[in-house]
């Protein structure tokens, strides 16, 4: 009996991870040479490590929301905040952070980076 409740168990758990998400243009990872719009759920600004060092100290500040954090960053020169959705190109990529080119706005021409996460394909409206 108590092989059979494994092999329910384990039956279950592959079904479970077989259906992976659909990417689609609109809802995908956003990857080198793409162009994307940064967003930071639940900020009115999203925010910008200059450097994959810094990136490395932004990521888990926003994960927790910890904003005096995300603020001595930006107070110390090592963030810069941008509107959210401003577009911007994908230059590099790392595991968990994209180096990215803001194309819009007043830090246009700025490269910094960003979790991966903050990205949201650019789709042009026809």
């Amino acid at each position: 009996m108590q092989r059979n409740a494994r092999a329910v168990v384990l039956a279950a758990l592959i079904s479970a991870s077989c259906h992976p998400v659909i990417e689609t243009p609109e809802n995908h990872i956003v990857h080198k040479g793409e162009t994307a719009m940064v967003v930071q759920a639940g900020r009115s600004t999203a925010v910008v490590a200059i450097s994959k060092n810094a990136a490395h100290q932004l990521s888990p500040a926003l994960n927790v929301k910890d904003q005096i954090a995300v603020d001595r960053l930006i107070s110390e020169g090592k963030a810069f905040e941008l509107a959210n959705r401003t577009i911007v190109k994908v230059e590099r990529e790392s595991f968990n952070e994209r180096e990215v080119r803001v194309l819009d706005g007043p830090f246009k021409g700025r490269t910094g980076w960003v979790p991966f996460e903050s990205l949201k394909p650019y789709v042009e409206k026809r």
